[in-house]
Parts: C-alpha cells; structure tokens; sequence
C-alpha cells in the first residue's frame, strides 16, 4: 500500500487566501462611478467590462462567505473517503485527481499574473498620466502627482487583492468538482472488482458471500458520503452527475415549476396559512406592490399613448403598452386559476413515482432540464432587454424615460421629479419583467412535463409482455395476471396524464390567447417604429431587438411544445400496437382496445378554439403581417 493520499490538500491555497482576506473584499465603487460617466457606448465598454468583473467577484466572494459553513463540512468528508482506498488502482485515481485540481488552480495563477503584470505594463509604457484600468476618484489626480500616486496605488492593491481573490474563487468549484469525480471513479474501480477472481480469497461459498456483501455494503457507505459532498457542493462535472444520477431513483418533475412558485409567492399568489401574525402585513404589502406594478403603470402608458402626434410615436409607444396590458392579464389569470395549479403538483408527484426503468427516468429528467433551460433562456432575454433599456437612460444626452410614458409632473426641468419617476419605472419594469417570463414560461413547462410522461407511459405500454415472453414460465396464469396488473396500472398513469391535461388546458387558455395577441401587437408596431425611424446603430435598437426576440420566441415555445405534445399522443398510439398484444388473452386485448380508444380521444390541446401548435404560430405571423401593410398604409 501506498503513503496516505489527502486529497483535501488540493484546496490549502484557497483556504490561506480565504484567511487572510477576512472574507472582506475591497470595494468597486470607483470603477463602476466611472461607468456611469461614460460619454459614448464605446467608452461605456471600455469602462464596463472591469466593472462587472469586479462586481462579479464580489458576488462570489460573498457566496463563498454564506457557504463557509459547508465548505468546512468537506474536510472532513474528504479525509474519510481518502481512507476508503484500499488498492493500488485507486490511490492512483485519488493522487491524479488531486494533481489535477492544483494544475487548474496554478494554471489560474498564471494567467491572472501575466494580466496583472501586463496592465501595469500599460501604466509604465503611457506617455501620459493614466492608471491600470479607466476609474473615478473624488479629486483631479490628472495635475497632481501626489493624488495620482495615491490613486494608482490604491488600485494597485485593490486590484492586486481582486486578481487573488478572483483565481481563489473561481477555482473552488472545479478542484472539487475534479476530487468528487475521483473518489467517484475510484469508489466505480471498486464496484467493478466485485466478484472478481482478485476479490474472492476463501474457497467457502458461504464466506465468499459475505465477504462480497461487506465489500458491497463498504461501497453503498461511500456513495452515500459522495452524495453528501453532492448535497454541500453544487455539482457541474459532467461525469460525476451522470455517474450520480443513474445511482439515484427520484424523479422530481415538479422542480422545473419551482421559479415559477418563488416568484408567484413574492407577487402575492401563496399567502401564509390562516392565524399567521405575517398574513395581514404579506396581503398588504404585495396588494400595495401588485397596484404600483399592474394598475398605476400601464396607466401611464395608456396616457402617454394618448398624446401620440403622429403614428410613428404611436407605435413607439404602443408595443410596450399593449404587452404591459396583456401582462397584468396573464397574471390575473394566475391568480384565478392558482387552485388549479397548486393540484398539478401532487400530480406529477405521483406520476414521477411510476417510473420504474432507467429509461423512463431519462426521459422525466430531460422534460425536466428542458422546463429549466426554457426558465433560464427567457431570464436572459429579460434581463438583456432591462439591462440595455437602462443603458438607453444612462446614455442618453439629455433627460428621458427607459419607454416614454406619462408623469402628473414635469419631471423635464426638475431633477427630483425625474428621480421619482425613473426610480418608479425602474421598480414598475423590473416587476413586469419578471411576472413575464414567470407567466408565459409555465405554459411551456407544463405541456414538456406532460409530453414526458405520455412518452414514459409509452415505454411502459410498448415493453408489455416482451420481457414475460422470453422466459420460460411454469404458471401461465400468473403470468397473464401479471401482465394484466401491469396494464391495468398504465390505464391508471392514462388517467391521470388525462385529469393533468384537462386542467393544464384549462389553465393556460387563456394566458395563450392573451401571448398570440401580445406577440402580434407588438411584432407589428415595433415593424411600423423601425420603418418611420430606421435601423440606428444606438443602444435602442439592441433594446428592440431583444424585446422583439422576447415576444416572438413566447409564442413559439407554446406553439413548439403543443405540437411536441400532439407528437407524443402519436406515438403513445404506436406503442400501444407494438406491445405483445398477440399472445396475450382475451381479457388483456379488450383492455387494450379500451385503452387505444382513449389515447386518441386525446390528441391535441387547444387555448379554447385555437389549437396550441406550430401552425398557430405560423397564422400569428400572417396576422402580424396583415396589420403591419395596414398600419404602413394609414397617412
């Protein structure tokens, strides 16, 4: 046996550096004061890029500090799988996995030090006074030497102290990634050696049997160690969650809604239970939010529309209006069908415990990854479109709104007024933007919810009677009741996919009515602004262009996974003709034929009369069309 392996001495840098921080970083507050002087968009990125990196690190620093209470729980959890290695495979596994998370971390090291020496190599080479990167400080350090000297090495030490800090922080992850994917390869060498000739040293079957079983309950012990670290340390590595994830048997196919349910209880939607002394100050402030957001600031739009001199400040002005108006419906909707969405839960619950086999798991958690993805990609896309319609502000030459809208003061020659009402819109959009991609998101995820478990059910369906026929059963009864249990537990998982479609149908009508007309409206008017105003290169027509790429990919998302789901019915049906239903008795072909009869009932879902599916969202597009020559047409 080789010397003892601590693995855990992959992370002494980080936690020297941690400790001689103090867990406080230093602060970006010059940096990003100088952002906000920025006169061009140029010199905005120029500025822009350090600031974020420095408020990043900040963000991550901060994480680590709030996460301090589990990191110091891995230690331990390290040393004692390190001692789990028995043999000389796994030692080597364990030593390559540490020395490859000390290379990540100096690779790290390296490339932050020439970044480092490279900008003050900017500083020495300048013909004129100039620090390491673009900042503000509170006197003229450009005519004197002394505060210039002050300056350059106050950011000499701050960003000395980031640079540190930086390649500490974003390192953690990957070097426990790297040691978790070890011990995970290592405690995999074990399994496999199960049985093996070198594994087995007594030549008495009973003995070998409990040998083996001891070795095999050793390796249980330590996936459930691993699975702990899992618990502790989010985990990106690629093998290590596959490794994982085919252990586990859980599927929880209601985490995909869970966005959804944080942002609808701070909006007020999930009330604390009767007698809570927080229930009349919850119903209050969220009443009082929901007024601010979903009646006072569309009607500042609405006012402001009113006052268009012509129709190219009228489309300026209405595709934001119309979308705000079309968002307060939707969450409306939310709230009155909030008792049906809180039933979809013990649903899903329920049908994620069907599944049985490892591939019917893999199809749960994708429909589940992809309920998240499709979270995430509209978060971005909202928050592009908030970020640039904040830079239109900062930007701008003179005083103006992220979107015109109305204000019962004139807020141009008044700087107090102008803060009040930006300060308000900015709290007003943020609300919306949020209730927007919350709202038209859930549609989405629970059409691929349901498509996921219609296409388990069809695994299910289509492997009846396969498995039975290949083996040579004695009791033919028992076999012929098995299989008729079997189906008859697949005409259960029917019904209760059916009672989940009803309700989702019933739910999500009308908030895909109301996304048809928000992404017609909108298309068509930002069409008519970019035809009167043309393509300027400014901030605003990236603004555009993201809201434009909003409103359009809501409504094909719908459309995508109403047709996806319309798919799966398909091939639900193909699965039920593929079962070996042939050699099976007349109770299980009656059955079957009831069961057939009522996956076709079901094959397509529709917001009342209009059909949720790719054609829809091709006649959303022809109806964009025909409003916009309409529009172009009006003098």
């Amino acid at each position: 046996m080789t010397s003892e392996i601590k693995t855990w001495e992959a992370l002494t840098y980080q936690w020297k550096v941690w400790k001689f921080f103090g867990l406080v970083p230093p602060q970006e507050g010059s940096i990003w004061l100088n952002c906000m002087q920025s006169k061009s968009v140029s010199e905005f990125c120029e500025n822009g890029y350090m600031a974020v990196t420095v408020i990043v690190s900040n963000l991550k620093f901060l994480n680590s500090y709030f996460s301090l209470h589990n990191l110091l729980k891995v230690r331990p959890i390290l040393k004692e799988l390190d001692k789990r290695a028995k043999s000389q495979a796994e030692d080597q596994i364990l030593l390559k996995g540490k020395n490859n998370a000390r290379k990540c971390f100096m690779f790290y090291v390296r490339i932050f030090s020439v970044t480092h020496f490279t900008s003050n190599l900017i500083v020495f080479l300048a013909k004129e006074r100039r620090l390491i990167y673009p900042a503000w400080f509170p006197w003229n350090w450009k005519d004197s030497f002394t505060y210039y000297a002050i300056c350059y090495v106050y950011q000499l030490y701050a960003i000395t102290a980031y640079a540190v800090i930086e390649a500490i922080n974003v390192t953690y992850p990957s070097m426990h990634m790297c040691i978790l994917s070890a011990h995970i390869e290592a405690l995999a060498t074990r399994i496999k050696n199960l049985g093996s000739k070198e594994a087995i040293y007594d030549n008495n079957s009973k003995k070998q049997e409990e040998k083996l079983y001891k070795e095999l309950t050793e390796c249980v012990k330590v996936h459930e160690i691993i699975t702990k670290i899992l618990d502790i340390i989010p985990t990106s590595n690629v093998k290590a969650q596959t490794f994982i994830s085919n252990m586990m048997t859980e599927v929880n196919t209601w985490e995909a809604l869970t966005y959804q349910w944080k942002v609808w209880k701070i909006f007020g939607l999930v009330p604390p239970q009767q007698g809570s002394p927080w229930r009349l100050v919850y119903i209050v402030g969220t009443t009082a939010f929901n007024i601010s957001v979903y009646l006072l600031f569309p009607i500042t739009l609405i006012v402001n529309c009113f006052h268009s001199k012509n129709v190219a400040e009228f489309c300026e002005n209405f595709y934001l209006t119309i979308t705000v108006i079309l968002c307060t419906l939707k969450f409306l909707n939310v709230a009155f069908s909030r008792k049906n969405l809180l039933k979809v839960r013990s649903i899903l619950e329920e049908l994620d415990k069907r599944a049985n086999t490892e591939a019917e798991r893999e199809i749960l958690l994708k429909g589940k990854n992809d309920g998240k993805k499709c979270f995430m990609f509209y978060a971005r896309i909202f928050g592009m479109t908030f970020l640039t319609s904040n830079l239109i502000v900062y930007l701008a030459k003179e005083r103006r709104f992220m979107y015109p809208a109305w204000f019962p003061w004139n807020w141009r020659d008044s700087r107090k007024y102008f803060a009040i009402s930006y300060l308000y819109q900015l709290q007003a959009l943020a609300g919306q933007a949020i209730s927007e991609f919350v709202n038209v998101t859930y549609p989405s995820i629970h059409l691929r919810l349901i498509s996921a478990h219609i296409a388990a059910l069809a695994i299910r369906i289509e492997n009846l009677g396969l498995k039975e026929t290949n083996t040579n059963a004695a009791d033919f009864n028992e076999r012929d009741e098995n299989l008729y249990k079997q189906l008859t537990e697949c005409t259960k998982d029917h019904d209760i996919i059916r009672n989940l479609f009803r309700i989702t149908e019933r739910t999500i009508a009308a908030t895909c009515i109301f996304q048809f007309m928000s992404t017609g409206f909108a298309q068509c008017t930002l069409a008519i602004f970019f035809l009167y105003n043309g393509l300027s290169s400014d901030i605003k027509l990236i603004n555009n262009f993201f809201f434009f790429l909003g409103v359009t990919f809501e409504t094909f998302d719908l459309c995508y996974y109403g047709s996806q789901l319309q798919e799966e019915y398909r091939n639900l049906n193909k699965a039920i003709y593929s079962c070996n239903w042939m050699d099976q008795n007349k109770r299980f072909k009656h059955a079957l034929l009831i069961l057939l009869h009522r996956s076709q009932t079901f094959t397509n879902i529709n917001a009342y009369i209009v059909p949720i599916t790719l054609p829809t969202f091709l006649k959303v597009m022809r109806t964009t069309y025909t409003g916009f020559t309409f529009l172009f047409n009006i003098k």
